[in-house]
């Protein structure tokens, strides 16, 4: 649920509940939205919980939405190209595991150029954070 100290999020929020529609071919609305990561982080993560999932969809996903307007990260400056680079790495980068399967990461569902944010699997509380499952030495030796 939105509130005032959330409201700003309205609109992003919608546009993924817009862009889930499309790859499910149903509305989507969330009903909840929980925020994961810290203020101070230079990406915003956010739990979405659909309202009334059917059985084809999950009951959450996680929302990274890069933070491009931050100009400093814990004292560090980026370059806008090098914030919006590092946008495009993330999401090229679980689009491509997405299409390798699902033992590399989390699924890709959609992604938003204009809020900047990917929509993702939620690997649920066990997984806080992807460096751990994205990092880790894979159980297959080869790719085929």
């Amino acid at each position: 649920m939105l509130d005032d100290a959330t409201a700003h999020y309205s609109e992003m929020i919608n546009n993924a509940a817009r862009l889930m529609s499309e790859q499910f071919k149903k509305t989507v609305h969330f009903s909840k939205f929980t925020q994961l990561s810290e203020s101070d982080r230079r990406n915003l993560i956010l739990r979405l919980q659909i309202d009334n999932p059917t059985s084809e969809m999950p009951q959450t996903f996680i929302l990274k939405k890069n933070l491009i307007e931050k100009q400093t990260f814990r004292g560090e400056g980026e370059t806008e190209i090098e914030q919006f680079s590092r946008f495009a790495h993330d999401w090229a980068g679980i689009e491509f595991l997405t299409q390798l399967g699902k033992i590399h990461g989390p699924r890709y569902y959609a992604g938003s150029l204009e809020y900047k944010f990917i929509i993702i699997e939620d690997l649920g509380l066990a997984h806080p954070s992807l460096v751990g499952p994205l990092t880790r030495a894979s159980t297959l030796t080869n790719i085929q």
